[in-house]
């Protein structure tokens, strides 16, 4: 074979597995950037080393905006008594979360309710900070209290 023609196809060969490496390294990339069923769990402190979940921050979908900023779509943050039982559950049409400081907060509305379904929230806004499990909502608060049901608990356990 004459030497060009080995050169030419040298480098054409070299060029295609270049192609297909940059192509394949894309779509490995897309996968890592956006995905569905994002769950961030918190956990109680251990001291005999079985972990309780303290708190669920999830998604249905989700991206990544920035780094260790994620933008969740439909998420809820769920958050547990030690004995494994829901507390509370908070939800909102989006919210970004950061995962390295494990802090979420949203701009669009949010619906808040205790497990026992004796109160109920809904705002426009809010930040949830896992360092002191504090979820905070901010403008257009509405609250629900069933007083009858907290009447009757109150009744039933003096």
């Amino acid at each position: 074979m004459n030497r060009r023609l080995v050169l030419f196809l040298s480098w054409l060969l070299t060029l295609a597995a270049a192609l297909f490496w940059t192509a394949a390294a894309h779509a490995q990339a897309t996968k890592l950037v956006a995905g569905t069923n994002f769950k961030l769990p918190v956990y109680y402190p251990s001291s005999n080393g079985v972990q309780k979940i303290k708190t669920v921050v999830s998604g249905e979908k989700w991206r990544f905006a920035t780094n260790g900023i994620v933008h969740l779509i439909k998420p809820g943050i769920t958050n547990y008594l030690p004995n494994g039982s829901i507390e509370w559950i908070a939800t909102s049409p989006e919210c970004m979360v950061d995962i390295n400081t494990k802090v979420a907060r949203g701009h669009t509305n949010i619906f808040f309710k205790t497990a026992d379904d004796r109160f109920y929230q809904t705002a426009v806004g809010f930040l949830w900070q896992q360092s002191n499990s504090v979820l905070i909502v901010s403008n257009q608060v509405r609250t629900w209290i069933d007083k009858q049901a907290l009447t009757k608990t109150a009744l039933t356990n003096k």
